[in-house]
């Protein structure tokens, strides 16, 4: 079975070259986010289309022919809700993002695939009377406007916490292609709703986190043994969530994704 690889934008590397050279080693080349150069989730909406990758990314493009690149920014809930952003600032911001972005990439390479992906760390965070469904409705329908191939959205929180919610019910009856979640963490598995046709993109470490605290995977083993019984074609493997240089250096983030690859080897062995 082969999984292909991308990670979440947040890379704690200052060298833009470097950043863009891990992303690079993925099958799916993701704008990398700097904060180390000034950048966080909600970049996109203060200064739309700029990033300190972005030309890097379409040299890329253009000098290893590539055919697909995931552009992210910050999903609704997580700007309105719990950012402070206006609704119709925010819808207004990102739209000329992913239009600004889109553009430069796509420039000379109009059969480059877009994989558009919202991110909402704080999405574990709603309450039942919070209606985030249109939220999702509405980006869905501005991204495709925009002519996004691929949706997806990620939440690296716990969503199983209390599942009596059922947050992540409401995403696999949603209209994204791919939900994004840290396995390594948090079992969605559980929901009743789990999969439902969609793409998963399995957040994946093993051992212990960053913090010392022990993860859903011991070993290697049990992650292999995981994702054989829950993975499919067309799901990917990525980093559980973004990198703050505040607590990830550049070496572990690249020990991560040499981990990432070798699951990736051996699971297109089985």
């Amino acid at each position: 079975m082969y999984l292909a690889t991308t990670h979440i934008g947040g890379l704690p590397h200052y060298n833009v070259k470097e950043a863009v050279d891990l992303s690079s080693l993925l099958d799916i080349l993701c704008i990398p986010e700097l904060k180390l150069r000034g950048e966080d989730i909600f970049s996109p909406l203060e200064k739309p289309g700029e990033s300190n990758c972005l030309h890097e990314v379409k040299k890329r493009i253009i000098d290893k022919k590539i055919d697909i690149i995931k552009i992210q920014g910050p999903g609704p809930v997580t700007a309105i809700k719990f950012g402070g952003y206006d609704s119709d600032i925010y819808f207004q911001n990102i739209y000329k993002h992913f239009e600004k972005v889109t553009t430069v990439l796509k420039d000379g390479n109009e059969k480059l695939k877009i994989m558009a992906f919202a991110d909402e760390p704080s999405l574990y965070l709603v309450d039942f009377d919070f209606n985030y469904r249109v939220l999702h409705e509405d980006w869905l329908t501005l991204v495709k406007s925009l002519g996004a191939d691929i949706t997806g959205i990620h939440s690296c929180g716990d969503l199983t916490d209390k599942i009596e919610l059922r947050r992540f019910d409401a995403l696999f009856e949603s209209e994204f292609d791919i939900i994004s979640v840290d396995a390594s963490k948090y079992d969605i598995t559980r929901y009743p709703l789990f999969r439902n046709d969609k793409m998963i993109a399995w957040g994946i470490g093993f051992g212990k986190d960053i913090f010392g605290d022990e993860l859903k995977f011991r070993n290697i083993d049990e992650v292999l043994e995981y994702l054989v019984k829950y993975a499919r074609k067309g799901d990917l493997l990525t980093l559980p969530c973004g990198r703050n240089p505040k607590f990830y250096s550049a070496d572990y983030v690249v020990r991560e994704i040499e981990n990432l690859l070798m699951i990736q080897s051996y699971l297109g062995q089985l």
